[in-house]
């Protein structure tokens, strides 16, 4: 019994091995494929994710959860003094209350063009650019009030 599913696992690892290059080799048509399929079927798709998103609610919305945390650790993480989450400048480590401060200012007209929650999604993205720092959201208020950044 065994025997027979490590040939099948090798015969879907090759199947698979088959099909991306099949996809390489023919990624235009493959995308424009796909494009005119979802305009096609678009209200299909929709009702189709909407259904499921219902069925799933709550394990998606835990996940997405998740996903968030996971992100926010491994950001603040990297922006922190240490190398554990920690505010530069009381060293609070509540990670409920640590956040992304733009060190220059401009945090608003950042987070209104990138959306207000994907800062974090944001930052890994685009390979953890300079100029952030880990502060708790007290400290990011009186820098706010005092420095006016």
């Amino acid at each position: 019994m065994r025997r027979g599913k490590l040939v099948k696992t090798i015969m879907l690892t090759e199947r698979q091995k088959y099909d991306r290059q099949y996809n390489q080799q023919h990624k235009e048509e493959r995308r424009e494929y796909d494009r005119k399929y979802k305009q096609q079927h678009r209200e299909e798709i929709l009702a189709k994710k909407r259904q499921y998103y219902k069925a799933n609610k709550a394990r998606l919305n835990a996940l997405s959860k998740e996903k968030y945390q996971q992100y926010k650790l491994e950001v603040l993480s990297y922006y922190s003094v240490k190398s554990y989450p920690i505010c530069a400048r009381c060293e609070v480590t509540d990670m409920d209350v640590l956040c992304i401060d733009h060190i220059n200012g401009g945090g608003h007209k950042h987070r209104t063009k990138i959306g207000c929650w994907g800062i974090c999604s944001w930052l890994k993205r685009n390979n953890y650019p300079e100029g952030y720092q880990v502060l708790c959201a007290n400290c990011n208020l009186k820098k706010h009030i005092r420095e006016g950044k």
